[in-house]
Formats: C-alpha cells, structure tokens, sequence
C-alpha cells in the first residue's frame, strides 16, 4: 500500500508541475525527490539510481542517438529535402491529412526509444496547409507513430510477450492486428477531422515545380535515410548511434557540406531541453527500481485479493505508466500471465497488452511524447488530452472485441 502511495504522490506533483507549464525535466527531477524523500532519504537508493542513469549504455546511446536525429532533421529542414519531399507526398495522397497520419505510422514501423523525433519535422510541414495548434500536431504524431504496437514483430514488448508466454510471435501478430486497424480507425476520426482542417486559402507552392525525375529525387532523399537506419539497425544489427552517424555522414557529403555547413549542422542540432528531459526521465525510473517501489506496487496487488486477471491488467497498466516503456511492463507484466490465468492463452495476452500500452500512452514519463511536446512547444496535457480520448476507445474495443470474439 505504501508504493502506491509513492507512486501516486509523486505522479500528482509531476502532473501538477507540467500543468503549471514547468519544465518537464524540472518536473521530472522533483517527482523524483519525492521518491527519495518517502523511501527514507537512503543514500544508496540516490547512489544507485544516479550510478545506474549515468553508466548504462542504454542512457548514452539514447541521447546520441536522438541527437544525430536532430542533425538528419537539419539537414532536411535546411537544404529543402523535407519541404520538396511533404509536397511531393501531398501530390501523391491529394489530401495532406493522409501526410500527416502516414509519416508517423511508416517510421513507427522502426522500433527506436524517442522515435517520434524522426517524423515530428515531417508533421510539421504536412501540417502547413492547415490551422492547427502545437497540441493537435503533437496528438496526431504521438499517436500514429505507436498504431503498429500490436503486430509488429521487432518490438521488444512482443518479442517480450512471446518468451514470456512461449506463444509463437507469429500467433500473437495474427490475434492481435485488429488492435492495430481499430487505432488507425480511431485516430483518424478523432484528430484527423475539424474545422481546423479547412483550407480558407490555397498555400503557395502546394506542388513541386519540375518534372516527375525531381519529385522522385525528394522522395528518395527523404525516405532513403530512413529505410538506410532499419536496414543498419534490423539487417546489420548495428546500435542505433552507429547507425545514425553513418547515415548522417552519408547524407552531408552527398549534398557536399563544407566545413563550415558541418559545424553548423552539430552547433545548431543540439536541443538541451530534450536532451535533460531524457536524462530527468531515466534518473526517474532508476529511483523506481533503486527505492523498490515497483517491487512494492506488485506485491500489494497480489496480496490485495483483487482476481487474477485485475491483477495481471492492473499490473501491466501502472508499469507501463510509471516507466513509458512498453518492454517495461511487458517484462514484470507477462510473467505473470502463465501461473495466473494459464498457459496459451491469446485473449489474456492481448488485454494484458492493451492495459500495459494503455498506460505507456498516457505516462507522462513517455520518451516519444516528451521529445514530440519539445519539438512542437506544445503544453503535456493539451497533447495528451486527444491520445487519451482514443486510447480509452481503442482499449473499450479491444475489451468488447476479446469478449465477443
């Protein structure tokens, strides 16, 4: 009972904060305090917590990671890339709504910790034509890059899922794609229309000038980096820092940078605000593990008396919502899963799934949804306001069409 009352308190105060229009690294960092302070002001739990954030691999390779991002974002921002390739795109779908919800979905085909940072630029720019705020660009990027959570089969919450269950990652795709329509579904009828979609006036330059050699030529400049880094990443199993230097090393001296370009480039891309908001947010969820605060929260669900499945649900949800990470909760939720409601079970796994990616969805400690907020200047709650509304959609289907089906 007493991790549920850290876990709550500390969740409040950072709410409060971001609502407050707080910094989320400040906000973060103060939850964090919170942590410390009720588990005894223990130095070893700080100790561990800051020794754990600051030598993992996972840490640093994150942060460079996003930071090369931000260098590929320059240079298809400044040279033009980015604009020819939204219009050419454009030209394609006629319709730029269909831009903006399908530059999210194909990169989060990509399984990267703050991915939404790869398409966040192309949002941006499919998003000229219309009115809409800070808010509404961050909902729909945040919620199209995560559709395909339910089938892709590189995720690590499936691969997750699989060993835990020992279900094929074959079965588990096959039973659960539905989840991954009805998000489509959802999203689109609920972010993708509205008067702010209007067009009163017809932008400039809404088509490329040229012949078709150029509008393919924008396609592949933008496209190319991206399809390189699943390539690097998924076929030649590099890191993804690795990847992402190669790339943009590539893509600079294919558009011949000087010297002075490339200091530019590394100078300009560096966003501190998103760089100690990732930071913040690890530290966070290293005091979780170092003050044992989710030990707690399982234990007191399984001696609360609530059933099994609750249990299992419940259990995915607050993971998922404490860490952001959807291999958070799948690694503590679906171990659970065989002693508790059996061996094989398809049903059980994917309601486990929902309720853990539920709470992945709405945590404010979400990589994608902090780095999307930074990117666009938008306010945490304004954003989460629509993904939150189409969650609790997707999840109500999810629970009929298990159900019934």
């Amino acid at each position: 009972m007493y991790a549920l009352f850290q876990i709550v308190l500390s969740l409040a105060l950072m709410i409060a904060l971001l609502n407050k229009r707080v910094p989320i690294s400040y906000a973060v960092l103060a939850a964090t305090l919170v942590l410390f302070v009720l588990s005894g002001l223990v130095p070893s739990h700080l100790g561990e917590a800051l020794y754990s954030t600051a030598v993992s691999f996972t840490t640093w390779n994150m942060v460079f990671t996003l930071y090369l991002v931000m260098c590929l974002e320059y240079i298809l921002r400044t040279s033009g890339i980015l604009k020819n390739f939204t219009q050419a795109a454009g030209n394609l779908f006629h319709d730029n709504r269909i831009v903006l919800a399908v530059m999210p979905a194909f990169l989060g085909f990509l399984p990267s910790l703050g991915g939404a940072i790869f398409s966040a630029p192309m949002v941006e720019e499919a998003a000229q034509p219309y009115k809409l705020s800070p808010e509404k660009k961050t909902a729909i990027n945040y919620w199209f890059r995560h559709v395909w959570e339910f089938c892709n089969p590189i995720l690590p919450s499936l691969l997750l899922a699989s060993t835990f269950t020992a279900i094929p990652i074959g079965q588990i795709v096959g039973h659960q794609f539905i989840m991954s329509f009805a998000a489509i579904f959802i999203g689109a009828v609920l972010m993708l229309r509205g008067k702010e979609y209007e067009i009163t006036e017809q932008p400039e330059n809404t088509e490329i000038t040229g012949n078709k050699k150029e509008q393919i030529t924008a396609v592949v400049l933008a496209i190319g980096p991206i399809l390189l880094n699943v390539f690097f990443v998924t076929v030649c199993n590099m890191n993804t820092t690795a990847s992402m230097l190669l790339i943009v090393a590539l893509l600079a001296i294919v558009l011949r940078y000087t010297p002075k370009q490339w200091i530019a480039m590394f100078r300009d891309s560096l966003n501190i605000p998103i760089i100690t908001s990732i930071l913040s947010i690890l530290f966070f969820q290293g005091m979780l593990y170092a003050a044992g605060t989710i030990d707690g929260l399982i234990a007191f669900f399984q001696s609360s008396g609530i059933p099994a499945s609750a249990v299992v649900y419940l259990t995915a949800f607050f993971m998922g919502l404490l860490t952001g990470l959807p291999q958070g909760f799948a690694a503590i939720a679906f171990p659970l899963i065989l002693p508790m409601l059996g061996p094989g079970s398809l049903d059980a796994l994917a309601l486990t799934y929902i309720c853990g990616l539920t709470g992945v969805m709405l945590s404010p400690a979400h990589l994608c949804l902090i780095v999307t907020v930074e990117y666009f200047h938008s306010t945490m709650f304004g954003s989460l306001k629509p993904a939150a509304i189409a969650q609790v959609f997707l999840l109500a289907f999810c629970f009929i069409w298990m159900t019934v089906f």
